[in-house]
């Protein structure tokens, strides 16, 4: 049993390193690049050599997956329907719509024997020893410009290291701050390195990542500080400074005169145009507003005049996946966005019901829930690369709470 926990536990460094350190080894090799498609595509040879069924009725699991798959018909029907694209890219859509919810279970099926707190501090060591380099790499890099800044807020070059984009180096700060927390033990050095998680968060200077940290913040006193939950309340004190925080930004992307020839905002706009022009079921998918609908240039974007706009014509069409959605909207329609609303809603109930008496494990989930929700007003957010560390997160904890027994599988299923 050591031996394959061992094993396991190897496996997991490995998994941490490569969904960190991605970016920098695509420099090495561009096959890298693939790592997170290639983890979330594992679930199928996994699903299929498992001699247990995950999904039982009337669960969780199985209703998240039920609606995954009206989502998908919705999308196909569409396509059937509108014929704006072809299969491949259809088919890259689709997968891509899913590598979300495929990751979180590739985590439940390959560490389901992985007994992690025989490993905890072991694989807190790797998680600190990452930070600390992270860390380290950012004050030299404000002293010797060794990597590129994104460009200057507020006089303070924002940071990102070797992840190419701001937004890179944001995400993989908070899934190593999940990290620590899901192995948290109330340490001061635990607490230490929490906080230089959030500091490395807020290098990035994106308003979106200032925000997560605020919000993470709260939710961390209440959950796991003061042990208790949140009340209505706390949550509108919250929204009120952070709406006051984000409104600069939310107002530029979407709601200004200009807004409408910027990528973000004519994608909104254009969001609900085609809703209302294909009612119920949208374009189909990779039609609009997803990465294979740029790659593969769709005939929507020149139906709507959005080629004319920078960041979105076929010859340069950067900013096609930046927003997350307006591509449920355009490409489901309204009938798809109610069903993906309900498929979150599944898992945030899910989290809810399974963490109930274990407030760092409630933290950690919740702490995906906030930082892809948060994220999803600005990017790609669920269908993101960068969605796959959290995915990772999710299915760890899963797994933690079934083998703690806090809660009984079928009573908490079937209630």
């Amino acid at each position: 049993m050591y031996k394959e926990n061992k094993l396991n536990y190897i496996l997991l460094l490995i998994v941490i390193y490569l969904f960190v350190f991605e970016f920098a080894l695509q420099i090495l090799n561009p096959i890298f690049g693939y790592w997170d498609e290639l983890y979330a595509a594992l679930f199928f040879p996994l699903w299929l050599m498992k001699s247990r069924i995950i999904f039982k009725k009337n669960s969780y699991d199985s209703k998240l997956f039920l609606f995954l798959c009206l989502y998908i018909l919705i999308g196909l029907l569409s396509n059937w329907i509108c014929k704006y694209q072809k299969t491949v890219p259809i088919l890259l859509d689709i997968f891509l719509n899913c590598k979300f919810f495929l990751g979180i279970y590739t985590t439940v099926f390959l560490f389901e024997d992985l007994d992690i707190n025989l490993f905890k501090r072991k694989i807190k060591y790797h998680v600190k020893l990452i930070v600390s380099v992270l860390t380290v790499l950012v004050l030299i890099n404000y002293l010797v410009k060794i990597f590129p800044y994104d460009d200057i807020r507020y006089g303070i070059p924002s940071q990102q290291l070797f992840y190419g984009h701001p937004t890179g180096l944001a995400s993989v700060s908070f899934f190593l701050l999940l990290l620590i927390i899901l192995l948290y033990e109330n340490t001061n050095s635990d607490k230490f390195y929490i906080l230089l998680c959030l500091l490395l968060l807020v290098s990035t200077l994106r308003i979106k990542a200032i925000v997560t940290s605020i919000v993470f913040i709260y939710f961390f006193w209440i959950i796991v500080i003061k042990k208790r939950k949140l009340n209505i309340g706390e949550i509108i004190l919250l929204i009120i400074p952070l709406s006051i925080i984000s409104w600069q930004q939310i107002y530029g992307y979407f709601l200004s005169d200009d807004s409408l020839n910027t990528a973000r905002g004519a994608l909104l706009n254009r969001a609900f145009v085609i809703a209302k022009d294909h009612f119920p079921l949208g374009t189909g998918f990779g039609t609009y507003a997803s990465a294979p609908s740029g790659s593969y240039y769709s005939p929507v974007y020149y139906l709507y005049n959005l080629n004319n706009i920078w960041g979105l014509g076929v010859e340069n069409p950067m900013f096609v996946s930046d927003s997350f959605w307006p591509m449920i909207l355009g490409q489901t329609g309204w009938l798809g966005l109610l069903v993906y609303l309900n498929i979150l809603f599944i898992l945030f109930k899910k989290i809810i019901n399974k963490m109930k008496y274990n407030s760092n494990l409630k933290m950690v989930c919740l702490g995906v829930m906030i930082y892809l929700l948060i994220s999803s007003m600005g990017e790609s957010a669920f269908v993101n690369p960068l969605s796959l560390p959290l995915a990772v997160i999710l299915g760890l904890s899963f797994n933690e709470v079934d083998q703690r027994n806090i809660e009984g599988y079928d009573e908490v299923y079937a209630s």
